[in-house]
Formats: structure tokens, sequence, C-alpha cells
């Protein structure tokens, strides 16, 4: 799902940390020649990140950007896992709606239900390749070793605790588990 969610490139780099090669100007060009000439749909990303770009003109400024873009469908999403930087933050209620009304977007709601898939037999090693891709919560992982009908959870945890390629964060009041292997 291609993603937009900064206006100039200060904002480009705060937000996703590109490489330094990627420029935002070219970033956005990609996006509308992408756009003019795919055939499917396109759904697009916004990430809302408090005091960085959910303010009116922020949110003005990159619905110019939309504007140029051919997409079918437009999703606002907001930093619900831990993020990498400790300064990034959700918006306010307010600010999620003036993004809906100036994007015209779709807020995906906070914990939203996700089901984790993995071919990795062993139930810990599967947990720990998805975890560099993407942080669980404990209701997630607890979810994930259902299905796989795990009867060891308890361990799996533990296991979880004392890896050290694993930290276990408190994040608006779950435990959520992401792998320190990947931190930038």
């Amino acid at each position: 799902m291609p993603t937009l969610d900064a206006y100039d490139q200060r904002t480009f780099k705060k937000i996703n940390r590109p490489l330094k090669s990627i420029l935002f100007e070219s970033y956005v060009n990609g996006l509308i020649s992408f756009s003019k000439n795919f055939k499917g749909k396109i759904w697009m990303e916004f990430m809302m990140v408090k005091g960085l770009n959910d303010d009116e003109e922020s949110l003005r400024k990159i619905q110019e950007i939309f504007n140029r873009i051919n997409y079918d469908r437009l999703y606002i999403n907001l930093p619900m896992r831990p993020p990498a930087e400790d300064w990034v933050t959700v918006p306010e209620r307010e600010k999620i709606e003036l993004a809906q009304n100036i994007l015209g977007g779709i807020s995906l709601d906070f914990l939203e239900e996700e089901d984790f898939y993995s071919s990795i037999e062993d139930d810990l090693e599967a947990i720990l390749s998805i975890i560099k891709r993407h942080p669980m919560n404990q209701h997630e992982i607890e979810s994930f070793l259902d299905q796989r009908r795990c009867k060891n959870k308890k361990e799996i945890f533990e296991k979880l605790e004392k890896d050290e390629n694993v930290e276990k964060v408190q994040y608006y009041g779950l435990n959520v588990y992401r792998s320190t292997s990947v931190r930038r």
C-alpha cells in the first residue's frame, strides 16, 4: 500500500527515515506516475503523527499532493505499535477528525485484528520471524498460538522475555514484543 504522509523533504525525512538518496519530490513523482499507469485499484495510506503532520496547514499541503494521485481509497493510519522513535505519538481525536474531513480518508481504529501467518513450524521461531518485521502485542501472540494449537504458551512467553533480541514494551496499556535486532 503506497504511503504519503509528508508534504516536503523535511517531513518526509522525519517520518519515513528514507535512504539519503531518496528525495521527496522524486518519491511523489513516482507515486503520481505509477497511479496514472496502474490499471488496478490503488489504496493509499496516510500515517498521522502528533505535532508533525496533524495540523490544518500540513493536512492541506498533503491534500494538494493527494489531488495529483489517482487512488481509490485512503486510509488514515495512526502509530498504534511502539514506533522506532520515542517522540512519535497518536494525535488527539479532534485532529484525526480534521484529517478525515480534509483528506476524506477512513481512519483505522485502535487494536485492529490481524491474522499473522508463518510457514515456520516451531512456534517460538515463527513469532521471532514475525516480530522482526512487525511488532506483536500479547493478545496477537496468544491468538497466533491458539491458531496453531500451541499447548505451551506460557513457556513461549517466558522464552520471549529472556531473549536478548526481543524487547517487551508497554504501549497504550499493552505488552508489545518487538525485535531489537532490526532497530535503526
